[in-house]
This record gives structure tokens, sequence and C-alpha cells, in this order.
């Protein structure tokens, strides 16, 4: 091989070695800026039914809202807030009842964290997380009332637009539970 030739064959290793270099490291930052930001659907609910049972005083049923992101209250509240957990409760006549949200082992000031809570009737409650009564077990109290008949609710959920810190993983459960 001349050496014009040869130079010209090292040129081209150098170059198509640099493109696959430079292509590699612009697919890991694409990566972890998906990764880290707030493009990937929220998971609602991955192994929770959405029908609830009051029946049977001694169960209690969770549903799961998942990887909550950072909104405005107005957004939080609206249809376009993947976090949305739309279930029905049924129970006894006249019972009462407890909706109960727990963290899943959360780092989060709970001053942040905020629902929107209502049923097919029309009653709503909204607030910050760290505003509602909290229970013997760690638990915080989004409604306590009278079960009439089959309900349907929606919780939305959300954190605060102006919370400064990661919201990586931030989940919450749902407990229905009969008030004896």
């Amino acid at each position: 091989m001349s050496k014009n030739k040869k130079r010209y064959t090292k040129k081209n290793v150098y170059h198509a070695a640099f493109q696959a270099g430079f292509l590699f490291v612009l697919v890991l930052l694409f990566g972890y800026g998906i990764l880290n930001s707030n493009w990937l659907p929220t998971k609602i609910n991955e192994l929770s039914a959405s029908y609830i049972s009051l029946n049977n005083t001694e169960s209690t049923d969770i549903l799961k809202v998942t990887n909550l992101h950072k909104q405005t209250n107005q957004k939080g509240k609206s249809n376009r807030n993947k976090s949305a957990k739309t279930f029905k409760m049924t129970g006894q006549k006249d019972s009462e009842y407890r909706i109960v949200l727990y963290h899943l082992g959360n780092m989060i000031d709970e001053k942040a964290v905020r629902f929107y809570l209502v049923n097919e009737m029309g009653m709503s409650i909204e607030g910050r997380l760290s505003d509602q009564s909290e229970t013997y077990d760690g638990g915080r109290i989004l409604y306590e009332g009278t079960m009439n008949d089959g309900q349907n609710w929606t919780l939305k959920m959300w954190v605060n637009r102006d919370y400064k810190d990661s919201v990586k993983n931030v989940s919450y459960e749902i407990r229905i539970k009969q008030v004896r």
C-alpha cells in the first residue's frame, strides 16, 4: 500500500471512530434527559382494580398513585393531570368510611403535595396533604363520611410547581377503611 493510501485509510478510521463516539455521547445525554424529566407518562395503579367493596369490614382495599409531577393547581385539577385515579366505592347503607392516603417511603415535604378529591355528586375536597388529619398509623385522612350508595370518586394528585427538590418516585396509596 502506498503512503498516501495508508494515510487516507488511517484518516477514515479516525473519522469513523469520532462519529461513533459522538453519537454514543448524544444517545447517553438524550436518555439521561428523558429519565430525569417529566416527559415520561405518569404510571397509575399498576396492580390494583378500580372497584372497592366495603362489605367486608376486615379488609382494606388499596389503590396506588405513582410518579407525581410538578404542576400548577389549575393543571393539577384539570383532565391533563395523568395521576388521576377514579374508583367506585360500594358498601353497607349509612356506613361510615374514610379515604386515607399513605406515603410509600417518600422523602418529600407534604406541604408541597396537593390533591383534589371529587365524587359524582359534585362534592369536592382540595388542598395540601399536610393540612389533612393524620391517622395513628401515619396516613392522611382525605375524607370521612357516610356512604349511602355506590359512589364514583376521582382523586388527582400533584406536587406544587414551586417545589425545589426532586419529585422522582413520589407515590402514595389510597386505602378505604370502614369506621367502626
